[in-house]
């Protein structure tokens, strides 16, 4: 809340909504579109939430550029191989000055995670470090406004961070 202003024309992006809870709860703060590769997936978010608006795609999918005003990315990043493509093409879909918020576990702790609950089983599991993600963004255009940790251990990454104008 401290970082964006709600309002029902606001624009918001949910990249890897799942079955859409999170793009439910963005529905507060504006008009969210939720995204995920998975058709599966997509169609039961949409059953779940019908009002709300669902697509089938990736962020390269989406079409157009400057069009949100805040872009969510929750447990995504972790599963993406080109991370660096990947958040320039959220950093695309901005408009100058928007909000990206990231989330992903924390890499200083995977060996912590990995004994206590084994590795998880994902096609991709590439976790990154606090300071690597934070370079990260810095180098795809971004300025990190917030950074905190989450959950047990905290072994979520939470970042907050602006598009460069």
């Amino acid at each position: 809340d401290q970082h964006f202003s709600a309002g029902p024309d606001r624009e918001i992006l949910d990249v890897g909504c799942g079955r859409g809870w999170l793009t439910n709860l963005l529905s507060s703060y504006g008009r969210p579109m939720g995204i995920e590769p998975v058709v599966p997936v997509v169609e039961h978010a949409r059953r779940m939430f019908p009002a709300l608006t669902f697509e089938a795609t990736t962020p390269e999918g989406v079409a157009g550029t400057a069009r949100f005003d805040v872009v969510v990315s929750s447990e995504v990043l972790e599963h993406v191989r080109d991370k660096r493509t990947f958040l320039r093409r959220l950093n695309e879909l901005l408009k100058p000055g928007g909000l990206l918020i990231v989330t992903t576990p924390r890499a200083e702790l995977y060996k912590k995670w990995t004994a206590k609950f084994g590795k998880p089983a994902q096609p991709i599991e590439e976790w990154i470090s606090t300071d690597g993600l934070r370079a990260l963004l810095g180098e795809c255009g971004f300025d990190v406004v917030e950074s905190t940790t989450a959950f047990t251990i905290g072994i979520y990454q939470v970042h907050a961070a602006r598009r460069r104008s």
